[in-house]
């Protein structure tokens, strides 16, 4: 590949690696503002090794840890996770109940500590 030019061989191997991607139809994307959402954590350190988020139900912890070291630039040592139901609200003026959509709690832990941005400006 010398001179900027794909030979054969590897050009064979980028229309194959393209039309497999094609097959598998379209891939999930995350959008941060949708997806993933700081929690402040109730201990109020200077620097965290245990960070929480708020997250999609249908997130996996493999999913979140790539988005975190990505997003954030930070490695990641673990996730845990935990699921919660929404509630059930009583609607104002009594008329009857609905219930809050149910969200899913990210525990990251960090290979180093980090500091969690702060809301002052």
């Amino acid at each position: 590949a010398k001179g900027g030019t794909l030979s054969a061989t590897m050009a064979e191997k980028v229309v194959k690696a393209v039309a497999s991607a094609a097959r598998r139809g379209p891939q999930r994307l995350y959008f941060p503002n949708r997806i993933i959402q700081f929690m402040s954590n109730q201990e109020k350190k200077e620097e965290l090794d245990c960070v929480k988020f708020r997250v999609s139900p249908k997130m996996n912890k493999i999913e979140m840890k790539t988005w975190i070291e990505t997003a954030y630039d930070t490695p990641v040592k673990k996730v845990n996770t935990a699921n919660y139901e929404g509630k059930v609200v009583r609607r104002s003026g009594g008329k009857g109940y609905y219930k809050r959509p149910d969200y899913k709690v990210a525990y990251v832990y960090l290979e180093e500590p980090w500091t969690p941005p702060s809301g002052n400006k």
